[in-house]
């Protein structure tokens, strides 16, 4: 669905033909493979050395970049013609001064015209089905999973609190893993304060993958273009 999505901004929302493409969250490479497949220049960076090396074993050689770059410190100054922020990485975000930093530095690594394609999740959406916690099970031949999810909110700083807890007993051994995550519950309106002081001015508000309309009241994520202005040459340096 993301692909799709892709490829008709880049056609219809870019100001040059896309060629260059920094996936700033690259991750395992979902999207960077099938990029690379169609022909695209990418390059792929992330904070995690773990996820990156399932992508370099992904790629089988493949000629892509790959950087450990936490994306509020990448260097490049109009390389790419489209970045790519997937799968909610802004809302790990926490803060404006962060935000506002990374979202500087992607603007200065486009292009003249290039966009800057990422989602995140609408936390608005969960407003009378939030859940406090959850239990799940899972079970395939000799291996189940106990996963035990629990939801807090700091309703101050407008921070949502994932914390996990699984469980995984295989062959009568058990192991415990623990992640918390906590992620910033932005609003439609903080973003667009935030792009437009990173330097970005024609920006785009869509309720999913599936829109190419910005319609609609309801939306589980929210996926923003915003497009560096051709007469932006030169300017973005002032800013950092």
């Amino acid at each position: 669905m993301e692909m799709e999505f892709f490829q008709w901004a880049f056609a219809n929302l870019a100001d040059v033909r896309v060629k260059t493409i920094l996936d700033a969250a690259a991750g395992t490479g979902r999207h960077v493979i099938p990029l690379v497949q169609q022909g695209y220049e990418v390059t792929a960076a992330d904070a995690s050395l773990e996820m990156l090396d399932v992508l370099r074993n992904k790629l089988q050689g493949a000629s892509v970049p790959i950087l450990h770059w936490d994306v509020r410190e990448l260097e490049f100054e109009s390389r790419f013609d489209a970045v790519l922020m997937i799968f909610s990485a802004f809302n790990h975000l926490q803060t404006d001064y962060d935000a506002l930093r990374a979202l500087t530095v992607i603007h200065r690594a486009l292009t003249s015209g290039g966009i800057l394609i990422f989602d995140v999740a609408n936390f608005l959406n969960l407003l009378g089905r939030f859940r406090d916690s959850e239990v799940t099970t899972h079970e395939k031949d000799t291996t189940r999973i106990l996963r035990i999810l629990r939801h807090t909110v700091d309703d101050v700083d407008a921070v949502f609190v994932h914390d996990e807890t699984s469980l995984v007993e295989q062959d009568g051994c058990v192991k415990t893993f623990h992640l918390t995550i906590p992620l910033r519950m932005y609003t439609r309106h903080e973003i667009e304060r935030l792009l437009r002081e990173a330097g970005f001015e024609t920006i785009h508000c869509f309720r999913g993958w599936q829109d190419r309309k910005e319609e609609g009241k309801k939306a589980f994520h929210l996926v923003f273009v915003a497009k560096k202005s051709l007469s932006e040459i030169g300017k973005t340096t002032e800013r950092l």
